[in-house]
Parts: C-alpha cells; sequence; structure tokens
C-alpha cells in the first residue's frame, strides 16, 4: 500500500497499486494484465472491507497518495501512461507523456469526479498528495512538466525541470485557484494536510533557488520544505529542511501538539536554528 487514511467515523481508507487480481475480503478487482492499476479500498472499524475500486489502464495508473473527507469521501491523486479508465471517464495521453489525475469518490464509494493535468508529447505530470478541507474543498499538490489548464486555471513554466504546485477544487470538483513553486532548478510537492486554522500545509523537495513569498530559499543538493497557504490561496510561510546532503520528506500528519513531519537525511539536517547530525555507531 502506498496510503492510509482514517476517517472520523473510524472508517479507514487504503491505498496503493496492484497487477493481476486483488482479493481483499468480499471485494476483488482485475487489472488490465500486465498493467499497474491503482486500488482504494474503504475499511469499517473492524477492518472489514466496505467498497473498493481500481482504475484499469492499458499501461499504468499509479497512485502516490489519498485523502479522506469528513463526509467520507475519499481523494486520491495519481499518474496515468496509455489508455486508463478512471469511473466514468476515459483518458488518452500523449506518446511518451505522463498525465496526472485527481480522482474523488463519494463516502458509498461511487464516482464523484476526475481531473486530469494532461501532458503534451514526452512531457510529465503527476498528482502526489491530496487533502479535503472541513468544507469539502479538494487540495493536490505534485508535479508540472510545462503548462496545464484545469477549468479556469492555468499553471505555465518555461523551466526545462517539473515545477511543484498547489490546485484547489470545491467539492464539486470546480477548479478555484492554483499557484506553481518557484525555483531555478527543479522542485515537486509531494504531501498535504489541513491545519487548525484552515490552512494548508504542503511538503515537497527542491534543488537550486527556491522563491515563496518574495523570499528566497538556497537549497544545498537537495532539500525539502514544508509550507503554508491559506484557504484562499495567499503564501503564508515556509520552513526549509537543509543540509550537505539529501534532505526527504516522506510524510506529515497535523495533530493537537503541532506539525508532525518523518523522512530521511544524510551527513546532517538544518531547521531554522537547529542542527541534527547523523552519528555513526
Amino acid at each position: 500500500s502506498e496510503d492510509i487514511e482514517l476517517g472520523a467515523d473510524g472508517t479507514m481508507a487504503v491505498g496503493g497499486n496492484f497487477t493481476g487480481t486483488l482479493n481483499w475480503g468480499s471485494v476483488a478487482a482485475t487489472s488490465n494484465n500486465p498493467s499497474d492499476e491503482y486500488y482504494v479500498i474503504k475499511l469499517d472499524a473492524n477492518g472489514d472491507p466496505i467498497w473498493l475500486n481500481a482504475s484499469f489502464s492499458d499501461t499504468y495508473a499509479y497512485m502516490y497518495g489519498l485523502a479522506v473527507g469528513a463526509d467520507g469521501s475519499v481523494a486520491l491523486g495519481c499518474e496515468i501512461e496509455g489508455t486508463t479508465i478512471i469511473g466514468t471517464e476515459t483518458f488518452t495521453t500523449m506518446p511518451g507523456a505522463a498525465d496526472g489525475a485527481v480522482v474523488k469518490y463519494n463516502n458509498d464509494g461511487s464516482f464523484a469526479w476526475v481531473h486530469r493535468l494532461e501532458a503534451s508529447t514526452d512531457d510529465y505530470m503527476a498528482v502526489f498528495g491530496s487533502v479535503i478541507d472541513e468544507a469539502g474543498n479538494v487540495y493536490i499538490t505534485g508535479v508540472i512538466g510545462t503548462s496545464v489548464t484545469i477549468g479556469a486555471v492555468t499553471l505555465t513554466h518555461a523551466g526545462s525541470t517539473g515545477k511543484g504546485f498547489i490546485l484547489k477544487f470545491d467539492a464539486s470538483g470546480n477548479a478555484l485557484w492554483g499557484h506553481l513553486f518557484e525555483s531555478t532548478e527543479s522542485n515537486y510537492g509531494w504531501r498535504m494536510v489541513e491545519l487548525s486554522n484552515g490552512n494548508i500545509a504542503v511538503a515537497g523537495g527542491f534543488t537550486g533557488d527556491f522563491t515563496f513569498n518574495a523570499t528566497i530559499y538556497t537549497g544545498n543538493a537537495s532539500d525539502g520544505f514544508v509550507l503554508a497557504y491559506t484557504s484562499d490561496g495567499v503564501p503564508v510561510w515556509l520552513t526549509q529542511l537543509s543540509g550537505a546532503s539529501v534532505q526527504i520528506i516522506n510524510d506529515l500528519e497535523f495533530a493537537n501538539d503541532g506539525l508532525h513531519i518523518s523522512g530521511s537525511f544524510y551527513e546532517d539536517l538544518q531547521i531554522g536554528d537547529q542542527t541534527f547530525k547523523k552519528e555513526l555507531v
């Protein structure tokens, strides 16, 4: 499994990828062999399956992260290539391209909506993380190759490397606003969480110089970041995880005592005025 999220009613959503036939208790799904498909399963508080949904692709549909709303709905981010069926929609990517997609299912497992981040030939898009806020709005993050348009929102850059982003949709799937993450080299968004004040935090990584809210953050080999926007898309703050080598953020969660981040680092890790050293034993 790639991700697991708990619902307010004690249920949980589990998502990942499979090939062949997936059996989980009383529910099952079959891939378009030998393609990789994503799956998402809703389990009750006892771990018994309530429903299962999966993609159907002739190449692959790879799921990265999911989110559960207060109403029990589930959103997931994925990457697709070839011809892929998601819910009632069918998408075909351009030659050599990979598209991103965000999918929402209702509490009962019925298909709600999907949006594709369509890539041009030999381009790359992916949706890595998502979160559903208390009002039912869906936010996503990931990486954009060059340009993407969803509804009235267009995100574009002229760089030669992928850039991270944040996009907001209302509960019905209408795109409301979006922002690209600015850096001189590559960057990406990986995981998201809603904070107690309604702001949305995004964790990711970058190389080169990263600009956020008119401040430039100079990266080393590969630095991590956690940044926050208001629900209206206003940038608020950024915390940089830096060091002499690679810093990788794997996940973040918000609890009553603050924001919790997990990941890995090599040699040393600098967060604000604190330095953490790797000790060999």
